[in-house]
């Protein structure tokens, strides 16, 4: 909230604040906070005999979803399948639905997202989103290898979530909106 421009564009340079200094981070977000984090666990900017707690939040399949340059285009050959109910009809649901679609059949046969047939095909946004999930996997690996090189691995409890559930086209969704049951 305090830098307004960061939001959205935040996968190749970030304005950040360190210790109160605000200044420009260039590089891959996930990367560095990964190495934040595996420095944190080893005992960088905290005190070593006391516990500790971090909270780690990548945000690198959060739009716009941008890959690490290592990782674009590694799915560029996957085949995606569509969901069945990305374009609805959804019977028995809320009508409010037909207000949040986020797809959309052009007139060429292209599900795009939006309302016009500029926005992203579905298929290349979904390997997109996907491409960006190996750089969460390292990050992960990374504190994990860290954990256990410390010493601290069998003493920590380490929760990994998500926010997003279903938001790859089920249900015509692409982000958090409109959640129903589906059932």
């Amino acid at each position: 909230p305090k830098h307004p421009d960061n939001a959205g564009g935040y996968y190749e340079k970030e304005l950040l604040a360190f210790n109160g200094e605000e200044k420009w981070q260039d590089g891959y977000p996930a990367d560095n906070y990964t190495k934040w984090a595996t420095d944190y666990i080893r005992g960088a900017n905290r005190d070593k005999a006391k516990p500790w707690f971090l909270w780690l939040c990548y945000g690198s399949v959060h739009g716009p979803s941008k890959p690490a340059a290592r990782h674009k285009g590694l799915y560029k050959d996957v085949k995606i399948p569509e969901p069945v109910d990305l374009l609805g009809p959804w019977p028995g649901k809320p009508d409010y639905l037909k207000n949040t679609l986020a797809w959309r059949k052009t007139s060429d046969g292209k599900i795009v997202a939006g309302k016009n047939d500029k926005g992203a095909e579905f298929a290349d946004w979904v390997r997109q989103v996907n491409e960006c999930v190996p750089a969460i996997d390292e990050g992960v690996g990374e504190l994990l290898k860290a954990l256990k090189e410390s010493g601290q691995l069998e003493n920590t409890l380490v929760i990994y979530t998500a926010d997003q559930g279903f938001a790859m086209g089920e249900h015509g969704m692409r982000m958090k909106v409109a959640p129903y049951d589906t059932n």
